[in-house]
């Protein structure tokens, strides 16, 4: 049975709160607290503005992602730089025993809240605005959070609230290899469609995120786990009807043009629906009765 995550990431614009939101969380929750500004300064003996003026900011952003992958701690809460997320393999390092959490402030609150944007170390192109970094910085928070928190009209406290609730309201078990695969297949096709029907570019809009977020619940229930085939072929028929309606749209748009957009993810799913679909064991039938009363 795969482990609960014992790391609280947060992710999120400068002035969103993260360190200040972090201690207050780790306090609340008894857990510890790491700032990786912090880290990157102690460990390179220069605030973040030093390292810009002498490297640039790319410089910044390496010595970033050496930092963040050295982090090995459990049961902290670490608040990471807002150029974290530029770093995939960082974020797939915190991401392994972290539920990684945006701090969602918009442009208004974080201008109101910050003063000193040219001094501040941002880890930015010198010609960016910070209206440019705002808009470029969303899409890869949006790409990597698991859990979404707005703290642009609410105080600390509120937003630890808010965390805490959604922590107990979705553990964020990890899937399985199997499961993974056939969530990140799901989640391309939302997102081919949604960019699509709704018109996002390359992001996915809320009504497509909560689809998206729904199906990987199903599948921390899917009694088949590595031994799965596919959604299509699964015998176990775990979805509402509502929502069962929308994936078989966006499958039926989005199926046809993986081969183009996602080959490698595509050929991959072919080998999995090529499998012959478990039969339902006495163990599978129970579970049969919980996926659908969801």
């Amino acid at each position: 049975m795969p482990q609960k995550k014992t790391n609280i990431i947060l992710i999120g614009m400068p002035g969103s709160g993260k360190s200040t939101i972090g201690v207050v969380l780790a306090k609340s929750l008894a857990m510890e607290f790491t700032d990786t500004d912090i880290l990157i300064q102690m460990d390179q003996q220069k605030t973040l503005q030093e390292i810009i003026d002498g490297q640039g900011h790319m410089a910044l952003r390496r010595i970033e992602e050496n930092v963040l992958l050295k982090i090995n701690c459990r049961n902290h809460i670490v608040a990471t730089g807002g150029s974290a997320p530029y770093s995939h393999p960082a974020m797939n390092h915190l991401g392994r025993d972290g539920i990684i959490i945006f701090l969602h402030a918009d442009l208004p609150a974080l201008k109101s809240r910050i003063h000193n944007y040219e001094t501040r170390g941002l880890a930015k192109r010198p010609d960016q605005s910070f209206q440019d970094l705002f808009d470029e910085r969303s899409i890869l928070y949006k790409k990597y959070a698991d859990i979404t928190v707005k703290t642009s009209s609410h105080t600390q406290d509120q937003v630890c609230d808010d965390i805490i609730l959604q922590l107990d309201q979705s553990p964020f078990i990890p899937l399985t290899s199997r499961l993974q695969r056939e969530f990140n297949t799901i989640k391309a096709m939302v997102k081919l469609y949604c960019n699509e029907h709704h018109e996002t570019e390359d992001i996915i809009c809320n009504e497509c995120s909560e689809l998206v977020e729904y199906s990987r619940d199903r599948l921390l229930c899917c009694p088949f786990q590595e031994k799965k085939s596919t959604c299509g072929k699964c015998v176990v028929h775990c979805y509402k009807k509502d929502m069962q309606k929308k994936v078989i749209d966006i499958m039926r748009y989005a199926g046809p043009k993986m081969a183009l957009k996602h080959p490698l993810m595509a050929m991959q799913h072919f080998i999995d629906s090529r499998k012959k679909p478990p039969g339902l064991s006495a163990h599978a039938g129970n579970s049969r009765t919980k996926l659908n009363s969801k």
